[in-house]
């Protein structure tokens, strides 16, 4: 079947979710038309089979995959679903009196980690989406996407507690960069008496791509305000 041009975002920052979206050229048609409400509650296609054609419809497949959750959640709850576009991100909050249920910051084309990761010779891209809600926990959802002849194919979600051999539950990692092969980024973790909410060692870590699973190849001790 032939890749087909549909949706993907161009939004203005406060823009409610009666807002339309307008279509641009590349994104796989996934069933989304016409508003922003629409495009968090059509039914897609998230399996790991679906080729991808580029990175506006990356972002596009990653909204879709929220989509059950969110929709468990307004029948739970009812607040205010706002999707806003600030820093370069795509911002999608579910809230009610100041209280986000669900947030999620999910990065544009531009901002997305592109690079090699299994060796192919084809460009891979690695999606960080910042998480939240419901409770005072925040982590970050690593999308693994896999270059393709066609495109690219959505291989696996970590999140930052599980992606990599992690030392133990409160380790969590934050990708920054793909480099000579391997995701780069940096891991937080708790020391023996820190408190739940507050790490203090924090390393700077490779992760390479080894017969489908990511492992630490290199730690290096840094400062919690250190760039990678």
């Amino acid at each position: 079947m032939d890749i087909k041009l549909i949706i993907a975002f161009m939004l203005v920052p406060a823009l409610s979710y009666s807002q339309p979206i307008k279509t641009i050229k590349g994104a796989k048609n996934l069933g989304v038309t016409g508003n922003t409400e629409s495009l968090m509650t059509a039914q897609s296609d998230t399996s790991n089979n679906t080729i991808i054609v580029n990175e506006d419809s990356i972002v596009n497949f990653v909204v879709k995959y929220y989509q059950p959750e969110l929709e468990k959640l307004k029948q739970e709850v009812s607040a205010e679903l706002k999707i806003t576009k600030e820093d370069g991100n795509l911002k999608i909050n579910y809230v009610k009196d100041g209280y986000s249920y669900f947030s999620r910051s999910i990065p544009l084309p531009n901002l997305l980690l592109k690079g090699d990761i299994n060796r192919d010779g084809k460009n891979d891209v690695v999606v960080s989406v910042w998480a939240t809600g419901g409770t005072h926990a925040i982590w970050n959802d690593v999308f693994i996407f896999l270059g393709t002849k066609g495109g690219y194919c959505f291989y696996k979600k970590y999140d930052s507690y599980s992606i990599g051999s992690v030392k133990s539950y409160y380790a969590k990692f934050y990708p920054a960069q793909i480099k000579n092969g391997c995701l780069v980024g940096k891991m937080s973790m708790l020391a023996h008496n820190d408190p739940g909410c507050c790490p203090s060692l924090f390393y700077k870590t490779t992760l390479k791509f080894i017969n489908g699973k990511f492992k630490i190849v290199n730690e290096k001790k840094i400062q919690e305000t250190d760039r990678i």
